[in-house]
């Protein structure tokens, strides 16, 4: 798949299908297509398995660090930028079903604050994180889903 600068980009399949929700979500409001940028990537799957880890849900860590501390940490020089997290859990094992992951999307889309930042036209590059494991303040099997979202300066 081609990123953000035209240069290959390997994104597992399940990304690769978010990808395509978002993109498919910003088409039918007239946004414009998201590309995957790698360090967007970094960043997100870094929250999303610390999250996963560290058992918190939230945009900002225990210790403070915002998604723009988060982002900026990997190199990218956001002019501006956005976040979407997620999790799913229940007795399943194994990866999300593209099912799953149609699920992932709809509910930002159903959060007002989310849907916004899916279909804001002044983000145009994007990166995924998805990890599925024991999440401490739940039973059963969590995944756990970050999708960050960003403007080069």
């Amino acid at each position: 798949m081609l990123g953000c600068d035209g240069q290959l980009m390997r994104l597992d399949g399940k990304k690769a299908e978010l990808l395509r929700l978002h993109n498919e979500e910003r088409a039918e409001r007239g946004a414009p297509a998201l590309c995957a940028h790698p360090q967007l990537e970094a960043a997100a799957q870094g929250h999303a398995e610390d999250m996963l880890k560290r058992g918190f849900y939230e945009h900002v860590t225990p210790e403070g660090m915002d998604p723009g501390q988060r982002i900026s940490r990997t190199g990218y020089p956001y002019a501006t930028y956005g976040e979407n997290n997620n999790r799913v859990w229940g007795d399943f094992a194994g990866e999300p079903s593209r099912q799953e992951l149609r699920e992932a999307v709809e509910s930002w889309m159903d959060s007002p604050g989310h849907r916004k930042t899916l279909l804001n036209p002044a983000l145009r590059e994007v990166g995924f994180g998805i990890t599925t494991g024991r999440y401490a303040p739940e039973r059963g099997t969590t995944t756990m889903y970050a999708a960050d979202f960003g403007t080069r300066r």
